[in-house]
């Protein structure tokens, strides 16, 4: 039995780590596409809400322009922090 050459003996190392490698960088690639879905989702879903809200109002009846100026904060505020807006609380009879 020989003894393979002192540059083979790591060759198969180099191609498994340089295959972890790219794994790695698929996951990351995925990952950064899951998280602009899903921040679109969520933009999609909060645009949703309003134009629900806006169409139930205004199908109720109770339609204002005040909440004009509460959709414009909700949409203005960060989308870190996001928070129900004053639309969604019930008219007070």
């Amino acid at each position: 039995m020989t003894r393979p050459p002192a540059g083979e003996k790591g060759a198969p190392r180099i191609v498994l780590d340089d295959k972890a490698g790219r794994r790695i960088a698929v996951d990351v690639l995925d990952a950064r596409r899951r998280l602009a879905e899903a921040e679109t989702n969520y933009a999609r879903s909060r645009y949703d809400y309003l134009i629900n809200v806006v169409r139930l109002k205004l199908a109720a009846g109770i339609l204002k322009p005040d909440d004009v100026t509460d959709i414009n904060q909700w949409l203005t505020a960060s989308a870190q922090t996001p928070a129900q807006p004053a639309l969604a609380t019930p008219p007070q009879s």
